[in-house]
């Protein structure tokens, strides 16, 4: 196979405008680069074909697109369908969670509550720490957070207290399992 410059290949997609409207008699005078560049296929990348392909690598969907799949997917008891619900959950928790100031925390409390945070009390517990980690900042911002979710649920609570130490024993754990061999 020969060897084409990136410039080659990007003809192969995207022809010149120039070249998209020459006349019959132009388009019979191609040079011999013309005819290896049409005989030469490159193939596209493969694209996810389904949703569940899609959703689980993380790739971007347009609102629109993915309003479109929801609005085809009516069974709730598809796996489609409740991926879809799942990571729609996701992206509001971590919106709830980025947004929340001293100012609107109990805006954001009764959003949070809106929702079914039991189901989702580890991704929240991860949320919470995570932002307290990058912004100490909000520190204090979180806490009221998490004694607003405490009152309610303590179930919650305790996963956002215990998480962290889990965390640091497993850390310590596997530094001394490194130590002693």
């Amino acid at each position: 196979m020969d060897k084409m410059s990136k410039s080659e290949r990007t003809r192969v997609y995207s022809p010149s405008p120039s070249s998209r409207h020459r006349s019959p008699s132009e388009s019979s005078t191609c040079t011999q680069s013309c005819k290896r560049l049409r005989r030469t296929s490159i193939s596209p990348p493969p694209q996810a074909t389904s949703t569940k392909l899609a959703q689980a690598d993380g790739l971007y969907k347009s609102p629109t697109k993915l309003r479109l799949e929801q609005a085809s997917l009516r069974d709730s008891s598809t796996i489609e369908y409740q991926q879809i619900a799942w990571e729609n959950f996701k992206k509001n928790i971590n919106r709830l969670i980025n947004k929340v100031n001293r100012s609107n925390i109990s805006l954001i409390t009764k959003e949070l509550f809106q929702y079914n945070i039991i189901r989702g009390r580890g991704l929240l517990a991860h949320r919470i720490i995570e932002e307290q980690i990058a912004s100490s900042f909000y520190t204090s911002v979180y806490a009221a957070l998490v004694a607003v979710i405490n009152s309610k649920i303590p179930q919650i609570g305790e996963l956002i207290v215990k998480r962290p130490y889990y965390g640091l024993f497993n850390f310590s754990l596997n530094l001394s399992n490194k130590n002693n061999t």
